[in-house]
């Protein structure tokens, strides 16, 4: 029911939701209005219905539903409306930019010693804090941790796609217990880091560079 989905939403966070308009206890419309009004929430929200009439469809959105999908589903049409509303974060497999550290650390032993392997030898106690941070509910100190994180891989030449979980911890903001979207963000994190230090060591070693 409309009642069961607003019970999740208090104690959980969800990248969207799939709305059934014709529901007992609380119809979609209505638990939509609650969502927007009282949970003060602004996910996206995808009325799914089997009547497909115009004015079914506005009915939806002045409810404050995001968009509409016809029932029976059609699998084509709800990956495209997920890929809009809740799109993937893909990490790639070559994270750090080599080229452009090796551009800078060229014959450079103090910079490799000090700046690149440093950061391979002390990410893992810094992902764990932030791990510490996050179970505490810690928001103050998962903020300031997040965004010395953000600087650590900027450092590296990180590509992008590190942006969202960082930014998402960086301005979190705890309230209640920790939910399924802080935990998706920090696994992110967390795998990520593990793949750069293991990047800098294979790419990085203070004894190939000529004295």
């Amino acid at each position: 029911s409309g009642q069961e989905a607003l019970d999740l939403l208090k104690n959980e966070a969800f990248d969207v939701v799939l709305m059934d308009v014709q529901m007992p206890v609380l119809d979609g419309r209505e638990t939509t209005k609650k969502i927007r009004e009282v949970l003060k929430l602004q996910i996206p929200v995808i009325a799914l219905t089997a009547f497909s009439q115009p004015t079914e469809k506005q009915r939806c959105l002045d409810a404050g539903m995001d968009a509409y999908l016809s029932k029976p589903v059609k699998e084509k049409e709800l990956f495209e409306i997920l890929e809009v509303f809740a799109p993937v974060t893909v990490l790639s497999e070559n994270l750090i930019d080599i080229h452009y550290l090796n551009g800078i650390a060229t014959d450079n032993k103090e910079y490799i010693d000090t700046v690149i392997l440093k950061i391979a030898e002390t990410l893992p106690t810094e992902t764990a804090a932030l791990r510490q941070a996050v179970e505490a509910n810690d928001h103050e100190l998962v903020n300031r941790l997040s965004h010395d994180m953000k600087t650590t891989f900027a450092i590296l030449g990180l590509d992008d796609s590190l942006s969202e979980p960082i930014r998402f911890l960086e301005s979190w903001n705890a309230t209640g217990k920790v939910n399924g979207k802080v935990k998706k963000m920090l696994e992110l994190i967390e795998s990520t880091g593990e793949k750069v230090i293991n990047q800098i060591r294979e790419n990085f070693s203070v004894d190939s560079i000529k004295n």
